[in-house]
C-alpha cells in the first residue's frame, strides 16, 4: 500500500464523457510511495444495453486482464483527497468492489 492508500488489487474506474458515457476499468498491479501501476481489465454488462439509447450498467471483472495494456500513474499534488487520479484522458477514481459489482452507468449512444 502506498501513502495515498492504494494497494494491489484495487479497482480504478476511468470515465469518458461528452455526449456518451464510457467506462474503462483498471486494476492496481504495483505500488510505490508516489505511483501506481495499473493494468486494464475487462468489463461485463450487468443491466440494460450500453449501446442502446437508454444506456446500461457495466461492471469490472477483477483479475480478467487485457493483455499488454498497462499504464503507470504518478500520484501528484493534483490528486484529490478522495484519491481521484488525473490522466491525459480524464479522471480515474478508486471504486469499492461491492459497489462496482452493481454496475456503473454507461451509454455509447451519441
Amino acid at each position: 500500500m502506498n501513502i495515498h492508500g492504494y494497494k494491489i488489487g484495487d479497482i480504478i474506474c476511468q470515465t469518458f464523457s461528452y455526449n456518451m458515457t464510457i467506462n474503462d476499468f483498471w486494476q492496481v498491479v504495483k505500488t510505490t510511495p508516489k505511483s501506481v501501476t495499473l493494468q486494464k481489465i475487462n468489463k461485463k454488462v450487468v443491466k440494460g444495453d450500453p449501446w442502446g439509447p437508454g444506456g446500461g450498467q457495466v461492471a469490472p471483472i477483477k483479475d480478467d486482464f487485457v493483455v499488454n495494456h498497462t499504464r503507470q500513474n504518478r500520484i501528484t499534488s493534483r490528486t484529490r483527497e478522495d484519491n481521484t487520479l488525473f490522466s491525459e484522458a480524464g479522471h480515474m477514481s478508486k471504486v469499492d468492489a461491492t459497489e462496482a459489482a452493481k454496475g456503473c452507468y454507461e451509454c455509447h449512444w451519441d
